[in-house]
């Protein structure tokens, strides 16, 4: 990742506002500006490992148990968002196009387009297609593609247990993907 000089002196501050190393910083200003401004995926032992972020508020760290480091690391992505816009907008005019979280091309149907949101939880990875109204979920290499009817997700969240389960969170309430009329289901 290329940084300014500008953007090298606010992640210094960043740093030691936050007491973490500027690498630490740098990296979850580089996972927020490969997700657009609206979420982030990183793996740093300094923000609790491997972790998410998404704009609505969604915050999940490996170190699920550090309220403090949550805390710490929450504000810091909004504290990094306006950067990563500023550094984004100098070079060459808005975020770049949102890429699927680690892989050089997305899992999903090409026709969805780019996703508004991506992550994973666990051993699924899901991602969202606001515009196209669809959520595209990959478990052990089988992809399931959903219509998500009037729901406009905001937010995941993995229920632990016997039957480990995604729900996503609309201005509609909470949905699982058992509850939307499945569209597409194919083998990777």
């Amino acid at each position: 990742m290329s940084i300014s000089a500008n953007d090298q002196t606010a992640v210094a501050e960043l740093a030691r506002k936050y007491h973490l190393s500027e690498g630490a910083v740098a990296h979850l200003l580089d996972a927020i500006r490969r997700g657009n401004g609206t979420a982030a995926q990183f793996n740093h032992p300094e923000l609790g490992g491997m972790g998410q972020w998404m704009a609505s508020g969604m915050l999940m760290i490996g170190d699920w148990n550090n309220h403090a480091l949550k805390a710490t690391v929450a504000q810091l992505c909004a504290d990094l968002v306006p950067l990563a816009a500023r550094a984004a907008a100098t070079s060459g005019g808005g975020f770049p196009a949102f890429p699927s979280f680690g892989a050089d091309r997305p899992w999903w149907p090409v026709e969805l387009g780019a996703a508004s949101a991506s992550g994973a939880q666990n051993s699924v990875r899901y991602a969202y297609f606001a515009a196209a109204r669809r959520l595209a979920l990959e478990i052990a290499g089988r992809v399931t593609v959903y219509d998500t009817l009037d729901h406009q997700i905001s937010d995941v969240a993995q229920q632990q247990g016997a039957a480990s389960t995604l729900s996503f969170r609309s201005q509609l309430g909470v949905v699982t993907p058992g509850q939307l009329p499945r569209v597409a289901e194919y083998d990777l």
